[in-house]
């Protein structure tokens, strides 16, 4: 079978690309970021590392949505190993 899209070959691959982006470590130390800004710094401080947060959540956002689209053509993949003619699937 031909794949359509380019990506990890198997599902042990898929799951280490998709763990890797995981770094919930990360997350108070994200929020705790602005408020010590806010302690030792002006407003303008504040509100640029508030919105370079912001921007690094929205890219984090399109890395859970690339996950699912990983997890998506995976399902696509074995479906369709399944059930090679489309009969019977749903």
């Amino acid at each position: 079978m031909t794949l359509h899209t380019l990506g990890p070959e198997s599902t042990a691959q898929d799951e280490r690309v998709i763990g890797k982006a995981y770094h919930v470590h990360l997350l108070p130390l994200m929020a705790a970021i602005p408020l010590a800004i806010a302690y030792f710094f002006d407003l303008k401080w504040v509100v640029a590392v508030s919105a370079a947060l912001i921007i690094a959540q929205g890219h984090e956002a399109g890395g859970r949505l690339h996950e699912m689209c990983i997890r998506l053509r995976r399902t696509n993949i074995l479906l369709r190993q399944h059930h090679p003619s489309g009969d019977g699937v749903l």
